[in-house]
């Protein structure tokens, strides 16, 4: 509608074109004066048009251009679930370190006889300390007596009557009847232990021993060498009633059987008997006196 004067048509329609303007560009920068010049020169003032267009316009873009359902689907897809952590314990366990087994030694056999000794006891150990174990087990010494072997003879030393010889100028000999300990040095105060002998006092075959004294294998008096064919020796010849051998460890037997046989002519040759009618007789060990009478 055209206003009576038409001076004021125009200027409404100018205005209405800076609004649009202004609403134009707001998208891209706020910027629009704030006044506007009007075709006559005069200026008209627009207060807070700007502005408050601005704010419509942004509420605009903001309710148009960004959809709920963006929120929604990028709110959807962040998966918010707390994953629990897997604790690893890497404490390592104790190692049980199993005790070490100890195997308690065998007893002492105090009356073993060996070649170096006898039970616990080496060649060299003081006189009263054997003594005084085997008196334990055997009980009191039934002799006991010191020789003198005065006179030496070569590596040896003999009696003053040529009887008997020692490794040592004094002898002790200590026993239990059938058993003997040796005892050599060059006076009583050097005196060790040297050497043993254990003998039967009468057949070996029909009398036990009165001492229960054996060596490592078992062998002790009368032990028939049948029933120990690994355990000894034996040698051919000696006498007729009597021969030698020896353990396999070590010591020296005295054997009774029939090492000597005679021929039509009365000659005695060596032979060496039947195992079965062999029986031990002695045994020895170390340095013990050494009879210098014939044998047979």
């Amino acid at each position: 509608m055209v206003n009576r004067s038409g001076h004021r048509n125009t200027t409404r329609n100018r205005l209405g074109l800076v609004f649009g303007v202004c609403l134009t560009g707001a998208l891209v920068a706020v910027g629009c004066s704030s006044s506007t010049p009007l075709s006559n020169g005069s200026t008209t003032t627009i207060t807070g048009a700007t502005s408050t267009t601005v704010g419509v316009t942004s509420t605009t873009i903001a309710t148009t251009d960004v959809p709920t359902t963006v929120a929604t689907t990028v709110a959807a897809s962040v998966d918010t679930t707390i994953v629990p952590t897997t604790v690893v314990d890497t404490t390592a366990a104790p190692t049980t370190v199993p005790a070490p087994t100890t195997v308690p030694p065998p007893p002492i056999d105090d009356l073993l006889l060996r070649a170096g000794g006898v039970g616990r006891f080496d060649y060299g150990s003081a006189p009263v300390d054997i003594l005084s174990v085997i008196s334990v087990k055997l009980g009191k010494p039934t002799t006991a007596a010191t020789t003198s072997f005065s006179t030496p003879n070569g590596a040896v030393f003999d009696t003053p009557d040529a009887t008997a010889s020692f490794v040592h100028p004094l002898g002790e000999k200590v026993c239990w009847t059938e058993f003997c300990l040796y005892f050599g040095g060059n006076d009583a105060p050097s005196l060790v232990f040297t050497g043993w002998a254990y003998r039967a006092t009468g057949d070996p075959t029909t009398t036990a021993p009165k001492q229960s004294l054996h060596n490592a294998d078992g062998l002790t008096l009368g032990s028939k060498w049948s029933d120990f064919p690994s355990a000894m020796t034996a040698q051919a010849g000696g006498c007729a009633a009597s021969g030698i051998g020896a353990t396999t460890d070590g010591e020296t037997l005295t054997l009774q059987g029939g090492f000597e046989v005679a021929d039509t002519t009365g000659a005695l040759h060596p032979v060496l008997p039947d195992p079965s009618a062999v029986a031990v007789s002695g045994m020895a060990a170390g340095d013990h006196y050494v009879s210098l009478q014939p044998p047979c």
